[in-house]
Parts: C-alpha cells; sequence; structure tokens
C-alpha cells in the first residue's frame, strides 16, 4: 500500500443537507493520529472505548488510536452510545482511560451522575470532546463528578481528517466564560480566516475558517464541481 492510498470514504452533510463522501487517505488519518498519541498518549494497559458509529469519523480515533504501544481497545454493546449508564458500566468494567463524547451526550452523562462520585471515572485519563460548541463550565462539572481526566476541546470537518484543532481546559476552566476557544492547529495544519476576497483578515475581524495541510481529504467522491470550490489552492 501508499499512503496516498483511499483508507476511508465517510458521508457526510455538514449544513447544507445533502449527503457528499468524503475521500480520506492513510497519510490524512495517520496525521491525525500521530497528533493524539503525542498529546493524548495511550500507552501500555491503557483503554480506548468504542463507543462511536463507524459512520462518523471520530471512530477512527478509536478504531485505530489503542495499538500504538499496547493497548487495548473496550467495545461498548452497539446500540448503547447513547444510553449514559451504559458507559459509566462499561467505564467500570473496563477500566477506560481514553473516551470521545459529543458534548450534548457528555452534559447528558453528568446529570445521570449528578451528586454521585463513581470511583471508576477516576480511571478516566482523557476526555476528548468533539462534533459540537462546547459549554462553558462543563469542564468544572468532571471534575466534581470524580473525572480526573484531562478534558480537550476538539474541532475539524470530516474533510480535515477527524481534528484540526484542540485546546486542553483547564481543571477550574471559568464558568463565566461565553466560550471555549477551539485553540490551535493540529500538528501539520495551517488554519487560515479569510475574507470574502480571499485575503487573510485582520485579528478580531470575522472570516471564513479555511483548513490547509496534512490531513487535508483528497476530495469528494464522484464529485468534481464540489470539489473544485471547496478545495482551493493555498
Amino acid at each position: 500500500g501508499s499512503p496516498s492510498d483511499l483508507i476511508y470514504c465517510i458521508y457526510t452533510s455538514g449544513s447544507t443537507g445533502r449527503p457528499k463522501g468524503v475521500l480520506i487517505e492513510h497519510r490524512n488519518v495517520a496525521n491525525t493520529l500521530c497528533f493524539m498519541q503525542d498529546i493524548y498518549p495511550l500507552d501500555v494497559g491503557d483503554v480506548y472505548l468504542l463507543k462511536t458509529s463507524y459512520t462518523f469519523d471520530v471512530s477512527a480515533t478509536e478504531l485505530f488510536g489503542w495499538f500504538w504501544a499496547g493497548g487495548r481497545l473496550a467495545i461498548l454493546e452497539q446500540g448503547k452510545e447513547g444510553d449514559s449508564r451504559a458507559i459509566a458500566d462499561a467505564v467500570d468494567s473496563f477500566d477506560v482511560t481514553h473516551i470521545n463524547f459529543v458534548q450534548s451526550m457528555l452534559d447528558a452523562f453528568m446529570r445521570m451522575i449528578e451528586g454521585v462520585e463513581l470511583e471508576s471515572l477516576r480511571c478516566v485519563r482523557h476526555l476528548l470532546v468533539a462534533g459540537e460548541a462546547f459549554s462553558p463550565g462543563l469542564s468544572a462539572k468532571t471534575s466534581k463528578a470524580g473525572f480526573r481526566a484531562q478534558v480537550a476541546n476538539l474541532y475539524g470537518p470530516t474533510e480535515a481528517s477527524i481534528y484540526a484543532t484542540w485546546f486542553n481546559l483547564a481543571k477550574d476552566y471559568a464558568t463565566g466564560d461565553s466560550v471555549v476557544p477551539i485553540g490551535r492547529p493540529i500538528w501539520n495544519t495551517r488554519i487560515r480566516v479569510l475574507g470574502s476576497g480571499g485575503g487573510l483578515v485582520p485579528v478580531g475581524v470575522p472570516g471564513e475558517l479555511c483548513i490547509a495541510g496534512a490531513g487535508l481529504a483528497r476530495g469528494y467522491l464522484n464529485n468534481s464541481e464540489l470539489t473544485s470550490r471547496k478545495f482551493v489552492p493555498d
């Protein structure tokens, strides 16, 4: 095989409501996985919980992110990804150290365990949140519930191979802050905020967030017109 070979095609509708197949190469997702192992390492004896459907690109970090240093993959029972109690039981049964959540599911999970400090949550070292805007104050709630994990806000469209930016929240991240940042680019990734004319905008001026670098997908399946519009020269 070659680094430029396709590893998967995942359909995403984004904001348009029209599904489109995103073509991801081995080198694209490998860049993301290398970044994850560097910043949120999974070592011998560590456990990643597979709780994300394979139709969602975050599942790739679970499916392929556990074996770098001899870790393990624990598989949540099919159909239980929306069941907070089943997730808590899995964390307890398998001593899970790495777990992904979308913000809304983490919020529901926190409500389920509100007022009950679960000893099993202390084994979780990395709580990786992506897919939705991160609510201010949620990091502080995790500490109160017994999590000792590093809470990360990760952002990226499917076209950028799962994640494009990262921001680690402090344990006491201010609940009064109105916005949790998406942070800085992951390794080998460039972020540009461009105006309508395609030029960089000054700091503080709204613009379009554009992503370039090693994680950028090949394009859209059987849709050269959309690819040429969305994947432009950097």
